[in-house]
């Protein structure tokens, strides 16, 4: 790997690891998995890994000509995304009486509907939602505009697939994490992790809202 390539993969992958955040989402994903299985949560942190790597490598090769397209901006899909965190979050933070009795993935669940949760919510938008598609979008403009392209368009994947294994590792082995920490401590983080889910769909949606206003302004 040169130097350049080494510089652009760094650049991509600082902008990219905090937007997706495998760290801090694994509690998302231990608590809306809770109930599953191991192997059900080893299959599902495969698929995220998977879905998560084909999604943000299609927004880097047809994102910008998609929104053309369709007419869209990057704004439009942080504001859709940062709303659909934001009732995900909500549901988690404030649940209903029926779902206070039944999690999500209930244990009398089959397994083909714990797996259908791979790529909605889980991967899209919880783990590689609007922010991630933007910021990929983003360098895939600055890649088309540069001299040496090639080079950015692999560095780019190549941050992505980095991010995305550790993605499979955290959500992977969230439990072990997650069951040290007690009944008590799972509760705690749970309601941690929606409500700072919640502040990033809020964020999400209010910095695609800020890009429009500025827009209608000028």
């Amino acid at each position: 790997m040169n130097h350049a390539l080494t510089n652009d993969f760094l650049y991509t992958f600082i902008a990219i690891f905090p937007m997706i955040n495998p760290i801090a989402m694994s509690s998302v994903f231990f608590g809306l998995t809770q109930y599953a299985t191991s192997e059900q949560k080893k299959a599902l942190s495969m698929r995220i890994s998977v879905y998560g790597t084909i999604l943000l490598l299609s927004a880097l090769f047809i994102g910008p000509f998609i929104l053309s397209f369709f007419g869209l901006t990057i704004a439009d899909i942080r504001v859709a995304g940062g709303l659909v965190v934001c009732s995900i979050a909500w549901k988690m933070l404030m649940p209903t009486k029926e779902s206070e009795h039944k999690s999500i993935l209930d244990q009398d669940k089959k397994s083909d509907d714990v797996m259908s949760l791979a790529f909605f919510p889980l991967t899209m938008p919880i783990t590689a939602g609007a922010g991630s598609i933007a910021i990929v979008v983003a360098l895939a403009t600055q890649a088309k505009n540069a001299t040496d392209m090639l080079n950015h368009y692999v560095a780019i994947t190549l941050a992505i697939l980095t991010v995305f294994i550790l993605v499979y590792f955290c959500y992977r082995y969230s439990d072990y994490i997650f069951n040290v920490l007690g009944k008590t401590g799972e509760k705690v983080v749970s309601s941690l992790s929606a409500f700072i889910l919640l502040a990033i769909g809020v964020s999400v949606t209010w910095s695609g809202l800020q890009i429009l206003i500025s827009s209608i302004v000028r």
